[in-house]
């Protein structure tokens, strides 16, 4: 029994260190189509029974070295795709305010690419959506790409810590 045990543990260390290499692999392959942009990867979290969000976001490098990694929080949000917009608009914020000139915006909300490369409209965020557009001609280019959640693992790793520790409201400008 116990010799069944440890291999049980060896075949899933070993599927887990195979899993990372894929999205190792399709992470860099991503990153490496956008040569001269600024990758920067956002995501929220919500809770709905309070209505607060937590928003992480990180900015890499074209050389893929992380400049800047940061999350927030926010009460009185009414929607998960609400909390997505203010991530990707504090994140574009950032990268303003860092003097990035191209960005490549990377989220794992489809409804929000979608919506923000099809010039489309939500009535509930038609206003983020206004401003994340605005601030995006601040950039000499700025694109919006779908990415699978398990490579945007660690903005929503911050998303969801800054929202479990969300009793501090801190996204005020947003």
């Amino acid at each position: 029994l116990q010799k069944a045990i440890i291999e049980a543990r060896s075949w899933q260390s070993a599927k887990l260190l195979q899993t990372k290499k894929t999205h190792s692999r399709r992470d860099k392959t991503i990153e490496a189509a956008h040569g001269e942009a600024f990758l920067c990867y956002s995501d929220a979290s919500w809770r709905s029974s309070s209505q607060d969000c937590g928003v992480g976001w990180i900015i890499k490098n074209p050389q893929l070295s992380v400049i800047q990694k940061e999350s927030s929080s926010r009460p009185s949000v009414s929607s998960v795709l609400v909390a997505e917009a203010l991530a990707l608009k504090v994140a574009i914020k950032a990268a303003l305010a860092l003097g990035v000139s191209r960005l490549a915006c990377f989220s794992d909300c489809k409804e929000l690419t979608t919506l923000l490369n099809s010039n489309g409209q939500a009535n509930a965020i038609d206003g983020l959506l206004s401003d994340v557009r605005d601030l995006s001609s601040g950039f000499v280019s700025c694109t919006f790409h779908h990415v699978p959640r398990s490579l945007n693992e660690e903005a929503d790793a911050l998303a969801k810590s800054a929202l479990d520790s969300s009793l501090v409201p801190s996204v005020s400008e947003v």
